[in-house]
């Protein structure tokens, strides 16, 4: 314990050093990634004049599972390839695309990441344009129908800088 205390000065040193080496290089050095975002609606049936029974509420959380899979499918995705005409193929383009539930409800969230903002952006109002018909098509139950519109996060999503910095200053520490 009195080692390190006598070394504690060049210890701090050696942490502050490293923190601010990596952080310094995440900013400077990692490419930022960028993402894109819409919410949808899943309805059980197709128009209903009816109140919605909990039920429909429960077949609509069973679909949003279903409807990710259709729009992370080649029917969506090889189609928003040749659309947006980047070079991408069906992989990069499912590594790109995520979709999931919103706390568990109907709603559910399409996301896209991209070093290129305005090319994560175009790519989820190409996925938008087609996947409700392709859903309709494929499921001939239900709905799917775009509550928020795609907007591109203000702030990157990558890289992330202070966790960075302060993971560099506990490498450093060790």
């Amino acid at each position: 314990f009195e080692r390190v205390f006598k070394r504690f000065p060049v210890l701090l040193a050696v942490v502050a050093c490293a923190g601010l080496l990596g952080g310094l290089y995440s900013k400077f050095f990692v490419v930022p990634v960028y993402r894109a975002n819409a919410e949808l609606i899943v309805n059980a049936a197709e128009r209903t004049t009816q109140s919605i029974t909990s039920e429909q509420l429960n077949t609509a959380e069973t679909l949003v599972e279903i409807y990710g899979i259709i729009i992370k499918s080649d029917a969506v995705l090889e189609k928003a390839a040749r659309r947006i005409n980047a070079g991408l193929d069906y992989d990069s383009l499912a590594e790109k695309v995520s979709v999931g539930a919103v706390n568990g409800t109907a709603v559910m969230r399409v996301s896209v990441t991209d070093t290129d903002p305005q090319l994560a952006m175009k790519i989820l109002e190409e996925i938008l344009r087609i996947a409700p018909d392709v859903i309709q098509d494929k499921v001939e139950a239900g709905s799917v129908k775009v509550i928020s519109e795609p907007r591109l996060e203000s702030k990157p999503i990558s890289p992330k800088i202070m966790q960075n910095a302060l993971l560099s200053a506990i490498l450093g520490m060790v």
